[in-house]
């Protein structure tokens, strides 16, 4: 399965939430509030997921492995996938399982070599994360996502400088995908609010459209929207996407708070994040490790509201 239908068939598995009373404007920070007034139940990920997984195992047991009628390249993929659903559950041991023995059948493809280094990087082994990772970006040098997946893993380390190079490099290398650039940017802008001395506004990206997707985060954080505008573009899909885009602008918007010292309104932001069960994306995996590092260093959440 290709990455755009990765993420296409995550957006369909992803379960849509139940509202609870309208938000109430808070002070200033509208998306805690939303966040604390939604609900998301697993349960529609969590059977569907299983369903891939059973049908995963009766083909993989079926085949035999590879042979007659399955190429190495095939069972590689179905592997790869079985890791996949896995790591929807938020299973990343068994994640790594699957894509390890993936890995191990095509060592050349880079794709299958990132997902080792994300489930690595979620699991804490990060010497093992970054080996997968710099043989992706050998194989593959030409690919953003790799680079900012690299540029993640420095992240989550502290090491700032050496992140804001990689997401740097993804930037070079996203063409013109605006969706893409601004992920980039966003992680770019963020490693470096950590250096001293940090710059100041980026200021509008002439090349890029801020409505697109999260280009809104990006202006909220650079000082050109306001938060409530945040929230209506958070909002403005509905569904499932809408979800998606309250796990992501949680996070961005808690590590600006972590970088501004404000440790227990972060690790606020952190929590809910978690609390939208996007067990996928990067930045659930993110905000599962920089949760750890608060709480191991005596921080507790701000109480919210």
């Amino acid at each position: 399965m290709t990455r755009p239908a990765r993420l296409a068939a995550a957006a369909l598995l992803i379960a849509g939430c139940a509202a609870g009373p309208a938000p109430v404007p808070g002070d200033g920070h509208p998306l805690l509030d939303l966040s604390t007034r939604l609900f998301f139940p697993d349960t529609r990920l969590g059977l569907q997921s299983q369903q891939e997984i059973l049908l995963g195992m009766k083909e993989l047991g079926a085949s035999g492995g590879a042979g007659p009628g399955r190429s190495k390249e095939e069972l590689a993929d179905r592997l790869d996938d079985m890791g996949f659903s896995y790591a929807l559950l938020g299973d990343h041991l068994l994640a790594l399982a699957f894509v390890v023995q993936a890995a191990a059948l095509v060592p050349d493809d880079a794709e299958v070599q990132v997902d080792v280094g994300v489930q690595l990087t979620a699991l804490g082994h990060d010497e093992a994360a970054e080996e997968a990772l710099v043989a992706a970006l050998e194989l593959d040098p030409g690919d953003p996502f790799t680079w900012r997946v690299s540029g993640d893993l420095r992240y989550v380390q502290g090491d700032y400088r050496e992140a804001a190079r990689l997401y740097a490099g993804s930037l070079d290398r996203v063409g013109d995908d605006d969706r893409d650039a601004f992920y980039g940017v966003i992680m770019l802008w963020l490693a470096q609010r950590r250096l001293e001395p940090a710059p100041g506004p980026f200021g509008p990206l002439a090349d890029r459209d801020p409505r697109v997707w999260p280009g809104p985060v990006f202006e909220y954080l650079d000082g050109r929207l306001r938060a409530p505008a945040l929230v209506d573009a958070v909002l403005a899909p509905g569904g499932d996407e809408m979800r998606t885009r309250l796990c992501e602008a949680l996070f961005y918007v808690g590590e600006r708070e972590r970088a501004r010292g404000n440790s227990a309104l972060a690790l606020r932001y952190m929590r809910e994040v978690l609390g939208t069960r996007v067990e996928l994306f990067r930045e659930t995996v993110m905000a599962r490790r920089i949760s750890r590092e608060l709480l191991d260093a005596g921080v507790r959440p701000a109480v919210w509201p």
